[in-house]
Parts: structure tokens; sequence; C-alpha cells
């Protein structure tokens, strides 16, 4: 059994102690939103909770109103707060930490995160992974111990972990049901800001074009059925998470936004044209990639036997 602190009691965070306590951690949560910890504490997410703890994120040196004494005394801490808050409180937390603990972050990003910590003494004590997954809805009371299972990790970096800070984080990971792969910080990026964070802007730009408040198309939602509810799913998420997140990966998401709409003017400009040819062939490379996808997420989901741990 290991004492487990993790920061930030959203959706993922939550989900996160859920998983935890099952497997027979003990789990401490910490969060500056009483109402997350309210939530959290109603689910019975963790063993303990703290409030406040976390900066503001502007001020280096708010980062001592996360209590010292709880970081030294967890053999794990994990790190599910937004990224913003991840690169403000990061150092602080290895600062403080004790010579045999181990650092997760699970930030959406990862590139400047271990940027951040890349000269840091404790440097190879700290793992710097991303579960992949999650939900449109976000705080705890969207949490469900489940989320992990059959999903994967990226891990980047492992060689600048300790042997024993990765094959902790690894058996972590596994205990709730996650696969890992490895990826560089730039691959992490420029593939999730394909896979995940375009996707989340398409849904943005869609579901706020202004016809929807145009008069004229007034009925709009009595008309709307399975392609808009696959297409604006993403929408309901809270532009409070995603900020940070596109910001931190702009340069990669910008380049991905730019290869969409030259894709978008192909198709624009062959149903001008009437080139059926090339639409058809378009049509055809995406079915590609969803079969692809559908694939793999069938091999992925097998069941797995989790190992429960007792106290």
């Amino acid at each position: 059994m290991e004492t487990i602190t993790i920061i930030g009691t959203g959706l993922i965070g939550t989900s996160l102690g859920m998983a935890l306590r099952k497997q027979g951690h003990f789990v401490v949560g910490f969060d500056r939103s009483e109402k997350n910890l309210e939530e959290a504490k109603k689910l019975n997410a963790f063993d303990a909770t703290s409030h406040p703890c976390l900066p503001s994120g502007k001020s280096s040196n708010q980062a001592n109103c996360l209590p010292a004494r709880q970081v030294l005394q967890s053999s794990i801490v994990i790190l599910a707060t937004p990224v913003d808050t991840i690169i403000e409180i990061i150092p602080f937390v290895l600062d403080n930490m004790s010579s045999d603990a181990v650092l997760i972050d699970i930030g959406s990003t990862k590139k400047a995160i271990c940027q951040k910590v890349r000269n840091h003494a404790k440097r190879n004590a700290f793992v710097a992974a991303h579960p992949m997954a999650g939900s449109e809805t976000t705080g705890p009371q969207a949490a469900k111990p489940n989320l992990f299972v059959n999903k994967r990790v990226v891990i980047c970096e492992p060689e600048l972990s300790s042997q024993a800070a990765l094959s902790k984080a690894i058996e972590l990971f596994e205990e709730i049901g996650l696969d890992h792969i490895f990826l560089a910080p730039e691959e992490h990026d420029s593939t999730v800001a394909l896979i995940s964070h375009l996707p989340q802007v398409l849904a943005f730009a869609f579901a706020s074009l202004p016809q929807f408040e145009n008069n004229d198309f007034q009925n709009w939602s009595k008309v709307a059925s399975s392609g808009f509810d696959s297409s604006t799913r993403l929408a309901l998420s809270t532009p409070g998470i995603w900020m940070p997140i596109l910001l931190q990966n702009k340069d990669c998401l910008i380049n991905a936004l730019r290869l969409l709409t030259q894709n978008i003017e192909l198709f624009t400009y062959s149903l001008l044209d009437e080139n059926t040819s090339t639409l058809i062939a378009q049509m055809e490379r995406a079915r590609k990639t969803r079969v692809r996808f559908e694939e793999e997420q069938a091999k992925t989901n097998q069941p797995k036997e989790l190992t429960i741990l007792t106290k």
C-alpha cells in the first residue's frame, strides 16, 4: 500500500482517487476548490482531503501554500491540475519530496512541463505522463473509477526518470488498467494536437457558428440529431480547462489547423467543380482512418483482470 497525494480533484484527479483506493492505497486529495473537495468527499474518492493547497498560478512564491508536510509524507505525488498550474507548482513539489518519493504529472501537454524540470536536481524522481482518457464533462461529479480501464498512458522522457521511479509509475498505471507507451515530448504534443486538441477546437468552432443564434435557424435544435450530437459533444468542455492546453500546445495545434484548412478547401473547391473523383477519394481516405481507429480500439478493449491489493 502506498500513500498517494493527488493534487487536483477534478474529473481526472477524482477518478484516479477512486481507482487507486479500490486498489488499497491511502489517497489524499488536495485542491483550492472547496466545491471540488466537497463533491469528492461525497464520492468517497479520497481517504482524506485538504484545502487550500494550490497557488493562484501567477506567482512562484505562492507555491508555498501547498502543504510541504503532506508532500514529504507521500511516497507518490500526482499532479492532476490544469497544465498551467502544473508548470507553476512542479518545482516546489520536487523540492519538498522525500528522497525516495515519486512525482507523476498527468497533464495533457508534455514539452513545456518536461522543459520546466529538465535541470532540476530531482528530475530523476519525476515521471511525465498523460493518460489518454477523459470526458467532455468536467469536475469530480463526472468521475468514474473505471475511467482508465483499457486505456493507454503516454510516458515521456523515461530515460530521465530513475528506474525505481519509472517502475513504480508503470506499476501504478497497470493497477488501474492503463497500458503504457513511450513517446518523446515533441511527438506527444504533435500527436495529441492532431487526435485530441484539433477535434476539441473543431467542436468549439462548429458549435459557435452564429447561425445557431440566428432567427432564420430558430428550429435547428428540434431538427438536429445524431450527426450534430457526435460532432459537437466536445463543445460541452469547460473553456477554463482547455485554454491553458491550447496555449501550451499552440504551435502544434496551429500546424494541425492549417492542414485541416487545406483539406476543407480541397472539399470546397472539389464540390464547386463537382469533382466527384476527388470527393470520393477524400471520403474513402476518411473511412480508412476511422476503420483503423476502430480496429485499434477492438484490440485494447479486451477485458482485463486488475490486481487487487489489500490494505
